[in-house]
């Protein structure tokens, strides 16, 4: 059965090589044609061009995302970004308010933790640093204030 399959292909690809010789599409050009020979120089200019556009491409793209980056953010009446402060390469502190509710959250590699939470009246948007507060609103009172007063004294 194999032998059967490879004398019919064979016989097959005779066929087909003899009917395409006729055409000539096996057949050797008329003229040889000489390969075209490019200068050191012009092979130079083509690679350094090349080069070039790369590095301009890169500095557009960096300098496209630096000024997508500085874009106001869209502002949403539940959750608001106030501000931000960057720490480090990959940590920030944001200021966050939602509902009323301001919250400094320290966001690094992989997580987020709350740092402060505070409630924001109505008109006040100043920072109170000279309380020791790092939002805004009043100051709550201390631990130790609060206990003297539970222990009457």
């Amino acid at each position: 059965m194999y032998r059967q399959i490879q004398a019919s292909s064979m016989a097959l690809f005779a066929v087909a090589v003899s009917a395409a010789e006729e055409s000539g599409r096996f057949a050797a050009p008329a003229q040889a044609v000489a390969p075209q020979q490019i200068g050191v120089g012009s092979g130079f200019l083509q690679i350094f061009g090349s080069l070039l556009l790369v590095i301009a491409t890169i500095v557009v793209v960096g300098w496209v995302a630096r000024k997508l980056k500085t874009l106001p953010r869209r502002s949403s009446a539940i959750f608001q970004v106030v501000d931000e402060v960057a720490l480090g390469s990959k940590e920030r502190i944001v200021l966050i308010e939602v509902d009323g509710v301001r919250l400094v959250v320290g966001v690094g590699e992989g997580r987020v933790t709350l740092l402060h939470r505070s409630d924001v009246a109505a008109g006040e948007g100043q920072l109170d640093v000279a309380a020791g507060s790092l939002i805004a609103g009043p100051v709550p009172p201390r631990f130790v204030d609060l206990l003297k007063k539970g222990l009457g004294k």
